[in-house]
């Protein structure tokens, strides 16, 4: 139940008591967005939200940032049409810290010009990439809007024009602040905290005093009515030819008068949506209800569809795809299929809509907008409700609404936009979109430059360079990707201090900081941990030992809250805070709880480990997520390995029962990742369901299916940064030769493997979320049926030889991108002792975490003088454990970077982590081991990654002991296994002035 209640100088409270286990989530969503911008201060409500992480009275010199991210937290802001929020998640021992910070920033932040000039350069950078370096920049927003609306508020740039914001001054920001956020324009949300009695009293005592300020005027939204057809056509010279787009954008119902027509066009949206992904949509890619997502903003809100468009086709052609979609929905679709994507929609609301931080951004933005937070719980039922008579009504309504259309098409130049016109809004080039994204899970790329890869010397003078680096014969640029294939996405929030979680646990994945000159809050998951909270250090709960076997328990800790404030003494933890305001003692960031975590007993067939099936029961909301991990036999090839990924894709897809969820199917490392979820009415049945997705060997028709879009698949590896390493990686590592890229592989010669057994070694198969009556029937079922055959005795490990040291640089689409990777030294036995992986986990950190105090967090260039993204983990790939860094540099200066970042990791070897270090990485670290309760999918995503590393999930106990206990000198010793002797080997790709090295 939803509680709320209104301080006297306005300020809207929202308390969600919901269970998040050890963590809280809080957000604060003030009324102002860039619709609330008035001419002449374009862009001024993103900058201002990168100015509100500078400081405060209390927390001066982003004091209180600093303090979340070395407790490993998480701590951003956006900015969108009609609000900003602030959000960040900690254990709920340190919700009144929380409290305490952002009273201090509503009362008094810090604005100055250094911090002013820092953040400038951050927006900056973020409208160079997302506008003028993405090939389609500005695709289908802000361009759209500009197209579709025609009063400022609606249609303008709401990143604004670097010179005007360079004209900003800090008297400006000032006013910005006493006009935009005040109390009474703003909505506080708590959730996860339980007690709500206790939280009115801790929100009373911090903000109570804040004074009151009248709420501003809101913008004039209104707007004339569109009386025709409008199109513009726009050319983007980084669009690789024949990859063209059509957006169509339709003025959307208003959800404040007419929410169940707006859910309506939410289910259109997804029965869109699913054509392409069944292959009858032709060009359509996709479709959204909101630019920044549904019911995101008040009306004028936008229905918007972006299609494939070929060079020279005739943009009424392409959307003449679109109107027979709308056509046949009008007429009605059965019952059956609307339903079914009814279903798929709610049971995806529930899971992007649960966690305290999900949970505290949608009750909160939902208040504030339509002042119905109760909304965020009511969704998924009603989504689920929506019929085929609604939908029809709904198509109906678009196929008679006059719409605006954005055509892009690839040019040479993209010419800075017009001035608008007073009469008619010009369709104005913008700052950033989200990059597209192909189908099937493909990111979009271009193709490298043509020509063959010509073998150079080593870019980073200084390193070791690769032995043996000329390579006989030419590597052959991969062709290009399908033409016109591309998937708008929706815009990038623009993000402060949080880089994207990275896509696989384990393994160093984040995106770049959007201010540079702000503190990184994004840490990738370091040995397998997702982060968000942070703990303190001091005192150890242990956690209890694993259950019976074959029985499924809760994942939830203890409930017990032990308050443990930080020792001043402590490196690397800030000390307690006293409000002066209050007179109370506010504990720091960092108090630590008992993870808590059960589960099964490791299973395989007697005498191995191969197969291995993990269940963790978390019934918070009605799904079940499941992680498949499956190894193949070495030799096996990467288009073959490619071929069986998309056939349990099909088989994924196949399912009724699995109708109700979704999958993604990559090959990463060497293996390939299924990662899928689905309504907890299919879990009894996950048994029969999983011996088919992965027991049974293809048939002829599966694999000849599966041919054209492994061949996709293949070729978009072949020019993607993970692709390319996958291809590099296992033979520089193991001191072989390189062979060229693997061609796709014919259908025929694909089907001539029908029938043989599933050419996996071995497996894991994680299963998280409502599962009682299942997991026992799972275990007994991959046992008893085998799924997963016995490799041939030869079928082995590749034996290591000396690792090819060096550095290479390989043409590739998009920004630069570089890893430095070793094999680390292998475990004694098959499960390692958690006090080694612990060890050896806390020495990553060490190095790079992305914490204030990590080694490589202080790297900085003549090019980079603020710093770059760069991180350290760790992760089993290639049949070995080996420590991956992962650095994003700027294309100007990429060499120097990545000598640098090479520098500092040999550095560990030889200067060991003082005292100080470890107590920093041991705060970081026990916070980011709370995190993994956020949402089911982050628990699935790290008990993954530990089964993969090596650890028990059921000896979490052990491995939280040993981080919180090892002394400095055992972490010492450990550095020296994750940097043996064998060498770095390094890889460059993307965009950079460096020439192309090849191994």
């Amino acid at each position: 139940m939803i509680h709320r209640f209104t301080l006297p100088n306005g300020l809207r409270v929202v308390v969600d008591p919901a269970d998040a286990g050890p963590l809280v989530g809080v957000a604060v969503h003030y009324g102002v967005g860039f619709r609330s911008e008035p001419p002449g201060r374009a862009g001024f409500a993103h900058l201002f939200e990168h100015l509100m992480f500078d400081g405060s009275e209390y927390f001066p010199a982003r004091g209180y940032l600093a303090e979340v991210l070395a407790a490993g937290g998480d701590a951003s802001g956006t900015t969108h049409q009609d609000y900003t929020d602030y959000f960040h998640t900690v254990p709920g021992p340190a919700l009144e810290r929380a409290l305490f910070a952002e009273a201090d920033r509503m009362r008094a932040p810090r604005f100055t010009a250094t911090g002013l000039a820092e953040q400038l350069s951050g927006v900056e950078g973020e409208i160079r990439q997302a506008l003028h370096e993405a090939p389609l920049g500005g695709f289908p927003w802000p361009l759209l809007p500009a197209l579709l609306f025609d009063t400022h508020p609606n249609a303008h740039d709401g990143y604004g024009d670097t010179g005007a914001l360079a004209r900003v001054t800090v008297a400006d920001c000032e006013e910005f602040f006493r006009l935009h956020y005040g109390p009474g324009n703003a909505v506080l949300t708590v959730s996860g905290a339980g007690d709500v009695a206790r939280v009115q009293r801790l929100v009373t005592r911090h903000f109570a005093d804040i004074a009151h300020r009248p709420a501003p005027t809101p913008p004039d939204l209104a707007e004339p009515d569109l009386t025709e057809d409008r199109v513009s056509v726009r050319r983007f010279p980084g669009l690789r030819p024949g990859a063209g787009a059509v957006a169509a954008g339709y003025r959307l119902t208003d959800p404040a008068g007419g929410l169940e027509g707006y859910l309506a066009h939410m289910v259109l949206a997804g029965l869109l949506r699913g054509q392409r992904r069944s292959g009858t949509a032709g060009p359509i890619a996709s479709a959204e209800c909101g630019f920044f997502g549904p019911l995101d903003a008040l009306t004028p809100d936008t229905f918007t569809v972006t299609l494939r468009h070929p060079n020279g086709a005739d943009p009424q052609e392409t959307l003449s795809h679109l109107d027979r979609a709308l056509e046949a929905a009008a007429d009605g679709l059965p019952a059956s299929r609307v339903a079914g994507t009814a279903r798929r929609l709610a049971a995806g609301l529930h899971r992007t809509g649960h966690g305290p931080t999900a949970r505290a951004r949608g009750l909160g933005r939902l208040e504030l907008l339509f002042g119905r937070a109760e909304l965020h719980d009511e969704l998924p039922a009603r989504v689920g409700e929506v019929g085929a008579a609604r939908v029809a009504a709904a198509a109906r309504g678009l196929l008679t609404t006059r719409r605006a259309t954005l055509v892009a098409e690839p040019a040479p130049t993209r010419p800075r936009p017009a001035p608008r016109a007073p009469a008619r809004p010009a369709v104005s080039g913008a700052p950033p979109t989200a990059k597209p994204a192909m189908p099937d899970d493909v990111p979009a790329a271009e193709p490298a430059a043509p020509g063959g890869v010509q073998a150079a010397r080593p870019v980073v003078s200084g390193v070791v360079p690769v032995a043996g680096s000329a390579v006989s014969g030419v590597v052959p640029v991969a062709e290009p990707a399908e033409p016109g294939v591309v998937m708008a996405a929706r815009p990038a929030e623009a993000e402060v201090v949080t880089a994207a979680r990275p896509a696989e646990p384990g393994v160093v994945a984040a995106a770049r900081s959007a201010a540079p000159g702000g503190v990184q809050a994004a840490r990738p998951v370091v040995s397998g941990v997702v982060p968000v909270a942070g703990s303190a250090v001091s005192g150890v709960v242990p956690v209890a030992e694993p259950a019976e076997p074959g029985v499924v328990m809760a994942a939830r800790p203890a409930e017990a809250e032990v308050v443990t404030a930080a020792r001043p003494t402590e490196p690397g933890v800030v000390a307690t805070a006293r409000s002066a305001e209050a007179g109370a003692v506010v504990p720091a960031v960092g108090s630590r709880r008992s993870l808590g975590l059960r589960r099964h007993h490791a299973l395989g067939r007697p005498g191995t480990d191969r197969w291995r099936v993990v269940a963790v029961r978390d019934d918070r909301v009605p799904l079940c997520e499941v992680r498949v991990r499956l190894t193949p036999p070495p030799g096996l090839g990467a288009a073959r390995l490619h071929a069986h990924a998309r056939v349990l894709g099909a088989r994924w897809d196949a399912q009724p029962l699995l109708a109700g969820g979704g999958h993604t199917v990559r090959v990463l490392g060497g293996r390939v990742h299924l990662d899928g979820w689905f309504t907890a009415d299919a879990a009894p049945r996950w048994p029969t369901l999983l011996g088919e997705l992965v027991g049974v060997p293809p048939g002829v028709d599966e694999l000849t299916a599966a041919a054209p879009a492994a061949a996709r698949a293949l070729r978009a590896a072949h020019r993607s940064h993970e692709g390319l390493l996958d291809h590099v990686l296992p033979h520089l590592l193991t001191g072989r030769p390189v062979p060229p890229l693997e061609p796709a592989l014919p259908a025929d010669v694909l089907t001539a493997e029908a029938g043989r057994p599933a050419p996996w070694t071995d497996g894991l198969v994680v299963l998280v979320g409502d599962i009682a009556t299942a997991a026992e029937g799972t275990l007994k079922a991959v046992l008893d049926g085998s799924p997963v055959a016995d490799p041939p005795a030869e079928d082995g490990p590749v034996p290591a030889g000396p690792a090819r040291s060096g550095l290479v640089h390989l043409r590739a689409p998009g920004p630069p991108q570089l890893v430095w990777t070793v094999r680390e030294r292998p475990y004694p036995t098959p499960r390692p002792d958690p006090a080694d992986l612990a060890a050896r986990y806390l020495a990553a950190v060490v190095l790079g975490s992305g914490h204030p105090s990590a080694r490589l967090t202080r790297l900085t260039t003549p090019e980079a003088p603020l710093g770059f993204p760069v991180f350290a983990g760790r992760d089993t790939a290639y049949g070995a454990p080996r420590l991956l860094v992962t650095a994003w540099p700027p294309a100007t200066g990429a060499a120097r970077a990545a000598h640098a970042v090479h520098g500092e990791i040999t550095r560990l070897a030889d200067v060991p982590p003082t005292d100080r270090e470890v107590e920093a990485a041991r705060h970081f670290t026990d916070g980011q081991l709370h995190a993994v309760f956020e949402t089911q999918a982050h628990l699935a995503d790290q008990v993954a990654a530990w089964e993969l590393l090596g650890l028990d999930t059921g000896r979490t106990g052990a491995f939280t002991d040993a981080v919180r206990n090892l002394t400095a000198a055992e972490v010492a010793r450990a550095r020296h296994a994750i940097l043996p002797d064998s060498g770095l080997v390094g890889v460059l790709t993307g965009r950079t002035g460096e020439p192309e090295v090849t191994p």
